[in-house]
């Protein structure tokens, strides 16, 4: 019923080929994953009206985590500065064990989800679980149950 680990921080980006000129060519960070996401339950755990999402997974040498590059695609995202999709907004990742009791002592305290709560994304990932918060500061929080990374996911 608390956090049980870290697995990325997540950055949006306007153009994922010009953020991998930086965190890729200058940093040194290797692409693990990059694919063109248009599942309608990631698309719904993060409230948008994007068409798709190009998600980047960059691992960090000497690291046990990861930064998640996500690039929205088929909106202004100077329309909506303060939501997911705009560049410029990021967010961390948290492994729960429990995210419906995790969920109930949020909103008891008055968090809020993007989703209304923990949504279903096992057509993605078998037995996984995953919603939106916002801290006290409106930086947003994904907290997921499931399976930690890599497991069970295609490269």
């Amino acid at each position: 019923m608390s956090v049980t680990g870290f697995w990325h921080g997540g950055l949006t980006v306007a153009d994922t080929a010009v953020a991998h000129d930086f965190y890729v060519g200058l940093l040194g960070l290797s692409v693990y994953a990059d694919r063109i996401v248009d599942d309608p339950s990631l698309l719904r755990v993060v409230a948008t009206d994007a068409a798709a999402l190009r998600v980047s997974m960059l691992a960090i040498p000497g690291a046990d985590c990861w930064i998640e590059l996500v690039e929205y695609i088929g909106v202004d995202e100077a329309s909506a500065p303060v939501t997911p999709q705009a560049a410029g907004t990021g967010h961390l990742c948290f492994y729960v064990d429990d995210l419906r009791a995790v969920w109930r002592r949020m909103r008891s305290s008055g968090v809020a989800s993007l989703s209304d709560g923990p949504v279903d994304v096992s057509s993605r990932i078998p037995d996984t679980w995953c919603m939106y918060v916002r801290d006290p500061d409106g930086h947003l929080i994904e907290l997921f149950e499931g399976p930690r990374y890599p497991a069970g996911r295609p490269t």
